[in-house]
């Protein structure tokens, strides 16, 4: 995955849980029902699809609307081949986020696919971390244009707590199967909680006690920039004085 750019932590060293970090080396337009996602799991129409929207640098036409575009790569989050799933799926709706391309429909419609996502079976180990990833897009997305209620930015955070406290799968990169990082990308979506207003210090809270279970788990040794990614949460955190 990509990385972020890197932040300073000199200012906050006294934190003690920032000194363990340290040691670590058409979507439906209802709210309430997603629309289901298309088969892309394997070679296909829908990844043909993809991989021509992306040639196209994933815009928009009057024949694939925006929302038609985003309903394809939500299905594709969970394929096994990480070109598809990393450089197609999750590029391709990043970019759509912010670029501001979907209505607030579309994207609550997103929100309730990627939360099924986030909970749902995934046996090949891919999907929720994207999922994950993907939540902290359109957490970033409303910090930056408020288009969700409390409940729906409640549900977020509590799912990803959920995952986050129970995941014990630290696969980072794998040269087959790409990048899982499910630590790193639940720290993500931490990180634009902590940076979005809308969120207080009781939310601020939860993500410092998940973060924690995890920073001091003693079953895994941190190797691809984990540490960094959960340390990001913390210092937000601690700017806005939580």
């Amino acid at each position: 995955m990509r990385t972020l750019p890197k932040i300073s932590t000199s200012s906050f060293a006294c934190l003690p849980v920032l000194a363990l970090l340290t040691g670590c080396a058409g979507l439906s337009s209802s709210h309430a029902d997603p629309a289901p996602v298309a088969d892309c799991l394997t070679p296909g129409p829908v990844q043909t699809r993809v991989l021509a929207d992306k040639a196209s640098g994933f815009t928009p036409t009057e024949a694939r609307p925006a929302a038609q575009i985003a309903r394809d790569l939500a299905g594709c989050l969970g394929a096994r081949d990480p070109v598809i799933r990393d450089q197609v799926a999750y590029e391709g709706l990043t970019q759509l986020l912010r670029r501001q391309a979907l209505t607030d429909n579309d994207m609550r419609a997103l929100k309730d696919q990627f939360l099924i996502d986030l909970s749902g079976d995934d046996p090949d180990g891919v999907l929720r971390p994207f999922a994950a990833l993907l939540l902290s897009e359109i957490i970033r997305a409303d910090r930056v244009a408020p288009y969700l209620n409390d409940e729906d930015r409640n549900a977020i955070l509590d799912a990803g707590i959920a995952y986050f406290k129970q995941l014990d799968d630290y696969r980072g990169f794998d040269p087959v199967d790409g990048w899982r990082h499910g630590i790193a990308h639940t720290a993500d979506l931490f990180m634009q909680v902590s940076l979005n207003l809308a969120f207080d210090q009781k939310d601020h809270l939860k993500i410092l006690d998940a973060l924690a279970l995890q920073i001091t788990t003693t079953n895994h040794a941190y190797t691809h920039g984990e540490g960094e990614r959960m340390a990001r949460p913390v210092l937000f955190i601690a700017r806005s004085g939580t």
